[in-house]
């Protein structure tokens, strides 16, 4: 008769601790990120008798055994923020506060400065990690690091011209006077070309074509009618199909010049794009070397790649994110902020660069995976539970005052 007492109490705790359970999951409904806990009963021997005819059960009760977690993919959610990033099928998100390594489902990433940096950290300062190898095949990663940007980068001067798709008209007359920039009958065409100094300044360069001979052409380059290379011109000779033969006599396609005053390193100048036929003059010249830039934006792509944009243009592939995989997803403990830990060290994570077990999907977001509908239902079942164990309860006491009252 007592026993009842015991298991009927036992099962309205055990119905209580559900219930925090499913109170628990209802109220992060709205976590990014989140996993379901779902709670594991199994009955619990209270008493034992034991007799000739062997052992039998008397009486026992309902306990939860451990909390599982629900790690199946949350529905998934557009946003318009850049650093929002959702990983679609398994794996998770690795951040660190410089000790210990936390894992996640919630991508709600955001810039914060430190020092002289900017990092990819979490929402209250922990830092995503990655690698700086944004080219890795899938290989499993042995080391971390976290994910830093460059807030700006320094000027770099030009090194190399190279023309494209640039043609020098076959039909054009060969020049009789001496080369002088002043004088437009000394030249063909020009065009220009901008470059970088070393502080990042920019400087148009004058570029002169000259016919000499037939199939054969002189190249100066000069800034304000300063030429640099005025005493040793650079020729050109093409085939009779108007093929670039050579450069300056040599079996190449290129030449090197030093812009005295302006760059104090060699440029080199790539002309093997240059033809000499019978059509009009065209010209298409880059240079490479850029001015100081600042961050202007930034992008996650489906493999993870981490890219930057400068104001000067330039556009950097900086890292790659890393997820974590689990032989043991069980294994983790779950913390506030929708993370986990392998506190035990059993549950054996391995770490790839993103985009091959599992893809990115950038400006967006996990939800958590708590279906409401499913918890209103347990939440009455459990209701209903904890009534009739209470009613039980009262029964059994009303049981014991009849027998008490047998004595009278």
């Amino acid at each position: 008769m007592i026993s009842s007492f015991f298991v009927g109490a036992n099962t309205l705790l055990t119905e209580s601790q559900d219930l925090t359970i499913i109170s628990d999951n209802i109220a992060n409904v709205n976590t990014i990120g989140y996993k379901e806990k779902v709670p594991v009963f199994s009955s619990v021997l209270a008493q034992v008798s034991t007799s000739e005819s062997g052992s039998k059960e008397v009486a026992s009760y309902v306990g939860i055994s451990q909390t599982l977690n629900n790690f199946s993919q949350g529905i998934l959610m557009q946003t318009d923020q850049p650093l929002n990033v959702a990983i679609t099928g398994p794996g998770f998100f690795v951040v660190s506060d410089g000790s210990q390594f936390y894992y996640t489902r919630n991508g709600e990433f955001k810039l914060t400065k430190e020092d002289d940096k900017v990092y990819i950290t979490t929402p209250d300062g922990l830092k995503v990690l990655g690698t700086k190898n944004v080219n890795l095949s899938l290989t499993e990663l042995s080391s971390l690091s976290p994910i830093d940007i460059p807030f700006s980068i320094p000027p770099k001067p030009t090194t190399t011209i190279k023309f494209c798709q640039t043609n020098l008209e076959a039909a054009a007359s060969i020049c009789e006077a001496p080369f002088d920039p002043l004088n437009s009958k000394s030249y063909n065409f020009s065009s220009s070309v901008k470059v970088y100094d070393a502080k990042g300044n920019i400087h148009n360069i004058e570029v002169y074509f000259r016919k000499v001979e037939d199939s054969k052409w002189e190249v100066y380059f000069g800034k304000d009618q300063n030429i640099f290379n005025k005493d040793n011109p650079i020729t050109l000779e093409f085939d009779s199909t108007g093929k670039l033969i050579s450069v300056n006599g040599q079996n190449t396609t290129q030449a090197f010049l030093k812009f005295e005053g302006i760059l104090d390193n060699l440029i080199t100048i790539d002309f093997r794009k240059v033809t000499n036929w019978s059509y009009n003059f065209t010209i298409q010249v880059e240079s490479d070397g850029y001015p100081l830039g600042e961050l202007t934006s930034l992008g996650v792509s489906k493999e993870g790649i981490v890219t930057v944009n400068y104001s000067n243009g330039i556009s950097k592939n900086i890292a790659r994110l890393a997820l974590a995989y689990f032989s043991d997803e069980q294994a983790l403990t779950e913390i506030s902020g929708a993370r986990f830990v392998d506190t035990l060290n059993k549950a054996n994570p391995k770490y790839f660069p993103a985009g091959y077990v599992s893809s990115i999907l950038p400006s967006a977001l996990e939800a958590s995976n708590v279906d409401m509908s499913k918890q209103i239902i347990n939440l009455i079942k459990a209701q209903r539970i904890y009534q009739a164990n209470s009613k039980a309860v009262i029964t059994s006491d009303e049981f014991v005052v009849d027998a008490l009252g047998l004595k009278r």
